[in-house]
C-alpha cells in the first residue's frame, strides 16, 4: 500500500524544506541523473521523500506516475515551467533502445525524473503557445476522451487523475487509468507521455476555428 504522505509529495509539490536549488543528500553531482533531479524539484514534480533523500532507485507506480504527471502538466500549461536549453536523445541512449528488452524494465525515480525534465523542456522551448485568454485552444475532437474514471471522488489519486483525463492527457485504455502500486515498466510509460504530450500541445495551442465555429479536424464544415 502507497504511503500517503509520499504520494502527497511526490504528485502536488507540497511543503519540504529542501532549497530547489540543492541536490538531495543521496544524489551525487556527478550522477547522470543529477540535473534532471534538479530540474523536477525546481519545477515541483519530484521531490525528495520526508527523509531528504531522493531514492532514484526505486521503481514507480502507476499512482505515482500518474501524481507527477498532473503535477507537470499544470506547470506547463500555466507556461511556468522553468526550462534548460534542449538537446537530441543522446547516441548511446538510442543505441540501448534497440538492444535487449528495455521495454519490459521497471521505471525508476532516476529514469521518472530523467524523462520528464527532457520532456518539459522540449514542450516549453519547442511548442509555441496560443496567446493568453485564446479562446480555440485545447478543442480538438480527435482525441480519446475517458468518460469514466475507473476510481471513485474519495480516493487520494482522483483528483490528479481527473484533471489528466479533462485535459486527454490520460486515454481510454491507459494503464494509468487504474491508480495502483504495480509498477510502471518503460513501454507503459512510453504510451503515457505520448498520451500526456498530445494533452499538453492540445491544451497550449490554437486549433483554429471556422466561421461556425468549429474545428478543422472532426467538426470541421468545409465550403461547399
Amino acid at each position: 500500500m502507497i504511503n500517503k504522505t509520499f504520494v502527497a509529495i511526490i504528485g502536488a509539490g507540497t511543503v519540504l524544506a529542501t532549497a530547489v536549488s540543492a541536490l538531495p543528500r543521496d544524489v551525487s553531482a556527478n550522477s547522470w541523473a543529477a540535473g534532471a533531479v534538479k530540474e523536477t524539484i525546481a519545477n515541483r514534480v519530484l521531490l525528495p521523500l520526508p527523509d531528504g533523500r531522493f531514492h532514484g532507485t526505486l521503481p514507480v507506480t502507476r499512482a505515482q506516475v500518474v501524481l507527477a504527471l498532473a503535477a507537470e502538466g499544470h506547470v506547463l500549461t500555466a507556461r511556468q515551467w522553468k526550462h534548460h536549453s534542449s538537446s537530441p536523445v543522446p547516441d548511446s541512449v538510442a543505441k540501448q533502445l534497440r538492444t535487449g528488452d528495455w521495454r519490459a524494465k521497471p521505471v525508476t525515480r532516476y529514469m521518472l525524473a530523467s524523462v520528464l525534465a527532457r520532456l518539459g523542456d522540449y514542450i516549453s522551448n519547442g511548442v509555441h503557445a496560443a496567446a493568453p485568454g485564446a479562446k480555440d485552444t485545447g478543442k480538438s475532437s480527435i482525441l480519446p476522451t475517458v468518460k469514466k474514471l475507473p476510481i471513485t471522488a474519495h480516493s487520494p489519486y482522483y483528483s490528479a487523475l481527473h484533471y489528466l483525463a479533462v485535459n486527454k492527457m490520460v486515454w481510454p485504455g491507459s494503464v494509468l487509468l487504474y491508480v495502483d502500486s504495480k509498477h510502471v515498466t518503460a513501454a507503459q510509460l512510453s504510451s503515457a507521455l505520448f498520451q500526456f504530450t498530445e494533452g499538453v500541445t492540445n491544451h497550449l495551442t490554437s486549433l483554429g476555428l471556422d466561421k461556425n465555429g468549429s474545428t478543422p479536424d472532426r467538426t470541421f464544415h468545409p465550403k461547399k
